[in-house]
């Protein structure tokens, strides 16, 4: 959940909200696959870079990517060792990359539509995304 600065948690059984990160500049949280942690985007300067923190709160969020494009997480894989996002490239528009974790980013569809959004499918085999390529948002 992001509210007004940082990133919250709220444990909905206990009705109770918990900040996680306060810097005002970071959104766009999504759950790793085991829960135990959240990713998201902090914004630096020109910069959007993916960090991840525990879900509770117990350690400083640590640095998965940066890169000179902006960088969106919005999917992982059920295993937690991929994860899909998309990123404004060089001279093309959203582009969608996948980062296996200790690995260099790889593009994954590259043109010069818009594609964002990605989510992979419960069992890895598949990939939804948003795409402009016919001239409107698509799915």
């Amino acid at each position: 959940m992001l509210s007004n600065g940082g990133v919250w948690v709220f444990d909905v059984r206990r009705q109770v909200r918990n900040r996680i990160v306060g810097e005002s500049l970071a959104a766009d949280p999504i759950w790793t696959a085991d829960g135990n942690s959240v990713i998201f985007t902090k914004t630096v300067g020109e910069e959007a870079e993916l960090y991840e923190v525990p879900a509770d709160g117990s350690r400083a969020p640590s640095l998965l990517l940066a890169r000179p494009e902006g960088q969106y997480a919005h999917s992982v894989t059920p295993d937690g060792q991929t994860i899909a996002f998309y990123e404004h490239g060089d001279g093309t528009r959203r582009d969608i990359w996948t980062l296996r974790r200790g690995d260099e980013p790889m593009p994954f569809l590259v043109t010069e539509a818009n594609e964002r959004s990605p989510s992979f499918s419960p069992d890895s085999r598949w990939m939804a995304y948003t795409s402009d390529v016919s001239g409107r948002d698509e799915v």
